[in-house]
């Protein structure tokens, strides 16, 4: 996900793994509910977070971010 692009560089080398979805509601509108989940490092894994965004959109433009910002806070404080 472009969420995580330059997640490497700000956090010392920390490689992540993340996959993006979208899935439809299922109650006949064309609303989608948001998912991105990511874990890291990718070779010995200290966290893994799933956002869910429920008739949010797209997973990387809503979800992505927000996992983003807890990977930052998790990274940022167990240094």
């Amino acid at each position: 996900g472009y969420t995580f692009f330059d997640f490497e560089e700000k956090h010392e080398g920390i490689k992540v793994a993340c996959k993006t979805g979208t899935a439809e509601v299922g109650d006949g509108t064309k609303d989608t509910h948001a998912w991105f989940s990511v874990f890291a490092p990718y070779d010995d894994p200290q966290i893994i977070a799933t956002v869910l965004v429920e008739r949010g959109g797209e997973g990387s433009k809503v979800a992505g971010p927000i996992a983003r910002e807890i990977f930052d806070f998790w990274f940022g404080n167990n240094k």
